[in-house]
């Protein structure tokens, strides 16, 4: 009887433990599953529907990683040159949205030829991603002109705790390779958006620390110079010539209008480490002894006779601004001696 007894009650203990594990486990998910959502909607009423503030999602091709913005040049066959002007443009997402048909039409106009145009430039991209993506698809081109325009990549990157030269995709890569299990739980929480969104507030705040570093800044400059020289090389193979120029920044425009005042910009805590570091870099650019088929010119001055509105965040470019900025590049690069190479 006694026995009878106990074993039910050991039962009911078991049952009892059972789902007193059941009921914590079910709490527990309830509880993540609240956090991601509350994250979720939260990131939703902050950036809208987009994640692009939060997650970067990423395509992989050896030597380079590229972003879902422009992977049409990844193993493109291109048709025959025959006489037509060819331009390439490198840059990164600023570079990228450049309208083709007003580079084509500007560029018509002063070589009466038949002009093609060709952007290489991709979301994100440093200067040796230019070079890189030159040397495996550029070449083939045999362009006529190349246009690169960057500048803010490569200060950002650098902190992000990454050496100069060496974009932000390279730890995932190296991680992956290197750390292979630690990297497949990184991956497995980095698909919850309050994780990322942990990481993204630890990243700003080593950003802002590493911001302070004039070390480093001063190697991203030598390696900057670099890359650019290396691509005037390449260019001169092509018998090319190159147009290097450092991107606008709006908040060193001097004609800001009441619209561009009132953009929203997520990366506030950037704007006096950049407006500070594209000072820096033309002023040493500016003094560089560059080839002579290569002409630097510095875009930060390009909106300062303008009242239009040019600028859609910090860093971008509408259309009318675009147009602006491709008049004021063929026009500083004249009065630097570029000419073209039919002339």
């Amino acid at each position: 009887m006694f026995k009878w007894i106990r074993n039910i009650l050991e039962k009911k203990a078991v049952e009892t433990k059972a789902l007193n594990i059941i009921l914590g486990v079910s709490v527990f998910l309830i509880l993540i599953l609240s956090i991601e959502f509350g994250t979720r909607s939260l990131v939703y009423f902050v950036h809208g529907p987009s994640v692009a503030k939060t997650i970067w999602l990423l395509k992989y091709e050896p030597y380079l990683s590229y972003t879902a913005i422009n992977p049409s040049k990844i193993g493109k066959e291109f048709p025959p040159k025959d006489d037509k002007y060819r331009i390439l443009i490198l840059g990164g997402s600023t570079a990228i949205q450049i309208p083709l048909d007003i580079v084509k039409e500007k560029f018509q106009e002063i070589t009466n030829r038949k002009v093609e145009v060709f952007n290489f430039a991709d979301g994100g991209y440093i200067f040796s991603q230019n070079l890189v993506s030159f040397v495996l698809y550029g070449i083939k081109l045999n362009p006529d002109l190349v246009i690169s325009l960057d500048g803010a990549n490569d200060m950002v990157f650098i902190t992000k705790k990454m050496p100069p030269g060496v974009n932000e995709q390279s730890v995932y890569i190296k991680r992956s390779v290197e750390r292979p299990f630690l990297n497949a739980f990184l991956c497995l929480f980095n698909k919850s958006m309050f994780v990322k969104s942990l990481f993204k507030l630890n990243e700003r705040k080593n950003e802002v620390l590493l911001q302070k570093d004039k070390k480093i800044f001063n190697k991203m400059i030598t390696y900057y110079i670099q890359s650019i020289n290396s691509v005037a090389a390449i260019a001169k193979g092509c018998e090319a010539e190159y147009i290097c120029v450092l991107q606008p920044y709006l908040y060193l425009r001097k004609t800001i209008t009441e619209e561009e005042k009132d953009l929203h910009n997520p990366y506030f805590y950037r704007d006096e480490y950049l407006k500070n570091g594209f000072k820096r870099l033309d002023n040493v650019l500016s003094k560089e002894v560059f080839p002579s088929y290569v002409y630097y010119v510095s875009a930060l001055d390009a909106f300062n006779n303008s009242d239009e509105t040019c600028f859609w965040d910090n860093l971008h470019l509408n259309r009318k601004g675009n147009e602006i900025l491709i008049d004021y590049i063929i026009k500083k690069a004249q009065e630097k001696g570029f000419y073209l190479n039919d002339q």
